[in-house]
């Protein structure tokens, strides 16, 4: 035995000096969820929406020296079709192992440039063990990709004659993987009075871009390809609480905290070349390599 559910929302937004005087946006959702195997559950669901804007505002553009065709990302026409699912066993009552799962893609189909497209998915699983009421443990990993199209053209403003140009045209393809992990560990009322827990997440992230131009280009010089990029997070918690009385706990906490990140401003191929002491040349820039140590005292009171 499952259940169905099906769903529409619509939503409409009134703009103001945007490019569009309103959006409508509709979706539709349809899922599946069968819980009723005490072994096995299963969740999946579609959504598909249509978003489409009214009152088209090409002088804004032209104020903005902006391409007629241009078509900003947070309100143009977008077709989204989005699928996921998450599958969970139950072997014994204190083991639950789960697989999940998401596959989407939007489409622009109005606009000559901006964000032109999109793709998503993702693939995951993990495990949680419960053994007693004293002891708490699990671990998951994720694996996520996303792509995107982009285009523009390099052009001055009218009475520039390129600014009508296609041959000044360029693209941006980018190509994202995401590997992220958790790991956690707890262990409540240890000897009666201390709960004691570990928790640790790591996730690296790796990007590609190719621009890409017409055969027939008049942009000098070519566009260069850019080196890949990424970035490790690392995140380590570790809590502590004892209860002084049934209702009272004192407690500590530490956690390491580090970012790193290796892109074309603040990676080792330019970093190499700076004053890295002259922290002035990186304000304003909230990506900066960094390692963190916190540590808290925490009074609980329960009433």
């Amino acid at each position: 035995n499952g259940a169905f559910r099906v769903g529409y929302i619509r939503e409409s937004i009134d703009r103001t000096n945007r490019i569009y005087d309103t959006t409508n946006e509709d979706s539709f959702r349809v899922g599946y969820d069968w819980t009723s195997n005490r072994y096995v559950t299963v969740r999946a669901s579609y959504l598909t929406q249509e978003r489409r804007g009214e009152g088209f505002n090409p002088e804004l553009l032209a104020s903005y020296s902006e391409q007629p065709g241009m078509r900003h990302a947070d309100l143009s026409d977008r077709d989204r079709d989005q699928a996921q699912f998450i599958v969970t066993l139950l072997p014994t009552a204190s083991l639950s192992l789960n697989v999940n799962g998401s596959v989407g893609t939007d489409d622009r189909p109005d606009g000559e440039f901006g964000l032109r497209s999109q793709d998503f998915s993702t693939v995951g699983f993990g495990v949680d063990l419960a053994p007693g009421d004293a002891l708490n443990v699990g671990a998951s990993y994720l694996y996520e990709t996303y792509a995107s199209l982009e285009t523009s053209r390099t052009a001055n403003p009218i009475p520039d004659p390129n600014f009508f140009d296609p041959r000044r045209n360029w693209s941006n393809d980018v190509d994202e993987k995401v590997n992220s992990v958790n790991v956690y560990f707890e262990a409540p009322k240890l000897f009666g009075k201390l709960d004691f827990g570990i928790n640790y997440d790591y996730t690296r992230a790796e990007t590609d871009s190719f621009f890409g131009v017409p055969s027939n280009s008049t942009i000098t010089p070519a566009p260069s390809q850019l080196p890949s990029l990424d970035n490790d997070w690392a995140q380590a918690r570790v809590t502590t609480a004892y209860w002084l009385r049934r209702n009272l706990s004192l407690g500590l906490t530490y956690l390491y905290d580090q970012f790193t990140v290796n892109d074309w401003a603040l990676g080792s191929q330019t970093l190499d070349r700076l004053a890295y002491g002259n922290t002035f040349l990186l304000m304003d820039y909230g990506w900066e390599n960094y390692t963190a140590h916190t540590v808290w005292l925490k009074a609980t009171y329960l009433w």
